[in-house]
Protein backbone atom coordinates (compact mmCIF):
# COMPACT_ATOMS: atom_id res chain seq x y z
CA UNK A 1 0.00 0.00 0.00
CA UNK A 2 1.05 3.56 -0.65
CA UNK A 3 1.51 6.24 2.24
CA UNK A 4 0.49 8.64 -1.39
CA UNK A 5 -3.17 9.75 -1.66
CA UNK A 6 -5.12 8.86 -4.62
CA UNK A 7 -7.70 11.89 -5.33
CA UNK A 8 -10.85 11.50 -8.01
CA UNK A 9 -11.66 14.61 -9.70
CA UNK A 10 -15.11 14.18 -10.37
CA UNK A 11 -16.35 17.73 -10.42
CA UNK A 12 -19.00 19.11 -13.39
CA UNK A 13 -17.64 21.52 -15.79
CA UNK A 14 -18.55 24.27 -13.86
CA UNK A 15 -16.33 23.57 -10.66
CA UNK A 16 -13.61 21.53 -12.17
CA UNK A 17 -11.65 25.00 -12.26
CA UNK A 18 -12.00 25.66 -8.24
CA UNK A 19 -11.53 22.18 -7.82
CA UNK A 20 -8.19 22.34 -9.44
CA UNK A 21 -7.15 25.36 -7.37
CA UNK A 22 -8.20 23.13 -4.22
CA UNK A 23 -5.99 20.28 -5.56
CA UNK A 24 -2.99 22.58 -5.77
CA UNK A 25 -3.32 23.49 -2.22
CA UNK A 26 -3.67 20.02 -1.30
CA UNK A 27 -1.74 17.54 -3.06
CA UNK A 28 1.76 16.64 -3.78
CA UNK A 29 3.91 15.65 -7.13
CA UNK A 30 3.90 11.85 -5.77
CA UNK A 31 0.03 11.58 -5.38
CA UNK A 32 -2.02 10.38 -8.10
CA UNK A 33 -4.88 11.45 -9.84
CA UNK A 34 -7.81 10.36 -11.91
CA UNK A 35 -10.17 12.52 -14.06
CA UNK A 36 -13.86 11.47 -14.68
CA UNK A 37 -16.59 12.53 -16.50
CA UNK A 38 -16.65 16.87 -17.35
CA UNK A 39 -12.89 16.31 -15.44
CA UNK A 40 -11.33 15.02 -18.36
CA UNK A 41 -12.13 18.36 -19.96
CA UNK A 42 -9.44 19.85 -17.93
CA UNK A 43 -6.63 17.17 -19.32
CA UNK A 44 -4.82 19.84 -20.52
CA UNK A 45 -4.57 22.57 -18.14
CA UNK A 46 -1.28 23.19 -16.46
CA UNK A 47 -2.10 22.90 -13.24
CA UNK A 48 -2.23 18.98 -14.29
CA UNK A 49 1.52 18.83 -15.61
CA UNK A 50 3.27 18.64 -12.04
CA UNK A 51 1.79 15.33 -11.27
CA UNK A 52 3.07 12.46 -13.28
CA UNK A 53 0.63 9.98 -12.13
CA UNK A 54 -2.58 11.02 -13.93
CA UNK A 55 -4.85 9.08 -15.16
CA UNK A 56 -7.72 8.98 -17.46
CA UNK A 57 -10.95 6.83 -17.84
CA UNK A 58 -10.54 5.51 -21.08
CA UNK A 59 -14.76 5.51 -21.74
CA UNK A 60 -14.12 9.20 -20.44
CA UNK A 61 -11.30 10.48 -22.53
CA UNK A 62 -14.35 10.07 -25.58
CA UNK A 63 -15.63 13.33 -23.92
CA UNK A 64 -12.86 15.24 -24.75
CA UNK A 65 -12.57 16.84 -28.41
CA UNK A 66 -8.66 17.86 -27.84
CA UNK A 67 -6.00 14.77 -27.51
CA UNK A 68 -5.29 13.34 -24.51
CA UNK A 69 -1.78 15.01 -23.66
CA UNK A 70 0.85 11.57 -23.85
CA UNK A 71 1.58 12.43 -19.84
CA UNK A 72 -1.87 10.74 -18.71
CA UNK A 73 -2.13 7.73 -18.70
CA UNK A 74 -5.44 5.90 -19.91
CA UNK A 75 -7.23 3.37 -17.60
CA UNK A 76 -9.80 1.40 -18.33
CA UNK A 77 -12.24 -0.01 -15.20
CA UNK A 78 -10.48 -2.90 -14.12
CA UNK A 79 -7.11 -0.64 -14.21
CA UNK A 80 -8.87 1.75 -12.46
CA UNK A 81 -9.84 -1.21 -9.85
CA UNK A 82 -5.87 -2.41 -9.33
CA UNK A 83 -4.96 1.31 -9.21
CA UNK A 84 -7.13 1.90 -5.72
CA UNK A 85 -5.51 -1.36 -4.13
CA UNK A 86 -2.31 0.65 -3.63
CA UNK A 87 -3.47 3.51 -1.80
CA UNK A 88 -5.12 3.33 1.85
CA UNK A 89 -6.00 7.15 1.59
CA UNK A 90 -8.46 8.33 -1.12
CA UNK A 91 -10.31 11.48 -1.79
CA UNK A 92 -13.03 12.58 -4.17
CA UNK A 93 -12.98 16.22 -5.37
CA UNK A 94 -17.18 16.88 -6.65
Amino acid sequence: MSDQTLYFIQSEFAKTNEILNQLEQMANPNDSIVLFADAVLFAQDQRLVAYPHLYILKQDAELNPMPIPSHIQPLNYDGLASLALHFTRCISLK
